[in-house]
């Protein structure tokens, strides 16, 4: 599966008429739809000058008058024979009339580099808005295009915890309740940020002491809560006290 598809609005693009668009700085604005409950955003590919060579970048913007917005973004240009050519994944901020730039390369290179494709050139995009900041100057998570597994609700965590939003940390911890298996790569940072009814599900699940600690190992006991800290240590002794038993009727 193309890395594309790890945000919520992806797609390809095909520029055609290359050579000319490169000569002529006249790449046409690609429509790529709603993201994040704001509209006409496109993708297009935008000129530069570096160290007096022309290059060419790919670009995404949208003509809305809109706030400012914390996005992903991943692009990957595709050579002739269909390899990918030119990946660049980055993470940055969007202000209004401002938009966001990936990796590109100069003139000569997009024109003899074989990324020209029946004389077009190839992009995959992906694109996810995590966070916006509102009128009031507060920032809130992008509910709009929720893409909810275990690496995206890491985002998810990460993206309130950095900006003091306890909500979506409480929305992350009922929905993990109902898909316990949903952290269970990601034990540590469940741990780390505090996912009380997850952590309580997910002890339950738990059948021996000897398993149980081996993943406790992996947590930074330091950033660990005193609430969690004591679940752990009682769910552990209960099966300690399950697995005397057991081994006592064998």
């Amino acid at each position: 599966m193309s890395d594309r598809h790890k945000c919520a609005h992806s797609g390809i693009c095909f520029f055609e008429n290359a050579r000319e668009n490169l000569e002529t700085n006249s790449f046409p604005l690609m429509p790529i739809g709603t993201i994040g409950g704001i509209d006409d955003w496109f993708l297009t590919m935008k000129r530069e000058i570096r160290n007096d060579l022309i290059f060419f970048v790919p670009f995404v913007q949208t003509l809305e008058h809109k706030p400012r917005v914390i996005c992903r973004n991943y692009f990957c240009f595709l050579k002739d024979d269909g390899s990918p050519g030119l990946k660049w994944r980055g993470r940055g901020h969007v202000t209004p009339g401002i938009g966001i730039a990936g990796s590109g390369k100069s003139m000569e290179d997009w024109l003899t580099g074989g990324f020209l494709t029946n004389g077009g050139i190839t992009v995959e995009y992906g694109f996810q808005i995590d966070g916006i900041l509102d009128r009031t100057g507060i920032w809130t998570f992008n509910f709009n295009d929720r893409m909810f597994d275990s690496l995206n609700a890491l985002e998810f965590l990460k993206f309130a915890a950095n900006h003091n939003i306890s909500n979506v940390i409480q929305l992350v911890d009922q929905e993990a309740k109902w898909d316990s298996g949903i952290f269970l790569g990601l034990f540590p940072d469940a741990i780390e940020f505090g996912l009380q009814h997850w952590l309580a599900d997910f002890l339950e699940k738990q059948k021996t002491s000897e398993d149980l600690a081996w993943k406790l190992e992996k947590v930074d006991m330091k950033k660990m809560s005193g609430e969690s800290m004591k679940k752990c240590v009682k769910r552990f002794f209960e099966l300690e006290l399950m697995d005397k038993g057991s081994s006592f009727y064998e």
